[in-house]
Order: C-alpha cells, then sequence, then structure tokens
C-alpha cells in the first residue's frame, strides 16, 4: 500500500507531514500565499486506507489518502497556530471515539 506522501500541496495550501504511525498522522499546515510559506495551523486526522479499485476502467492500487473535507469533525480535525499540544494530543490519544490510535473507531 502506498503511504500518504510526507508533503501534499493544494491550491491554497502546503500539509507536511509531522508524525504518524500505522493508525493516524499529524501535518503542519501552510499557506502558499508568502514567500517562504507561512505556518497557519495543524491537522490530526484517522489515515484513510483505500483499497485496490477500478475507476473508469483503470485499475487504482491500494493507497492511503488525505482526510477529504467530509472527514473533518468526524475522523479528522484542525487546530490553530497555538494549538500544536492540542494536535498532539488528538494524534496521540488511543482510545475512544475521539482518540486516532489502534483501537479507534467511529461512532455510529
Amino acid at each position: 500500500m502506498k503511504p500518504l506522501p510526507e508533503t501534499v500541496q493544494k491550491t491554497e495550501r502546503i500539509y507536511k507531514q509531522l508524525e504518524r504511525n500505522e493508525y493516524a498522522a499529524l501535518y503542519a499546515v501552510f499557506s502558499r500565499h508568502s514567500d517562504p510559506p507561512l505556518l497557519i495551523g495543524y491537522e490530526a486526522f484517522r489515515i484513510k486506507k483505500v483499497p485496490t479499485r477500478t475507476v473508469f476502467e483503470r485499475l487504482m492500487p491500494a493507497h492511503e489518502a488525505y482526510p477529504s473535507d467530509e472527514d473533518f469533525g468526524k475522523t479528522a480535525w484542525s487546530f490553530g497556530l497555538a494549538n500544536l499540544e492540542q494536535a498532539r494530543a488528538k494524534y496521540l490519544k488511543p482510545y475512544g471515539k475521539a482518540g486516532l490510535g489502534r483501537n479507534w473507531r467511529a461512532s455510529a
């Protein structure tokens, strides 16, 4: 399975991986509107595991994926610039619906 990239670049943002384990990741978020890019916050999330599948008759290998907008508040969370420790705590919390670690389960 192809792992999440260490750096993800989107139109407005750059995401750089700070920490990860088998189940969760913590990224720093930078704005692309400054040179050099300006740190603006953090994201902690459950790593999405996408199985091998066929899309438009093209085989897509299994891979890890960054969360979609719909995942935030469920399996992904954003934190402001001053909240690295809160982001790290969310990333490290191993149990319960609010944690991202090994025994994490989404609420039904």
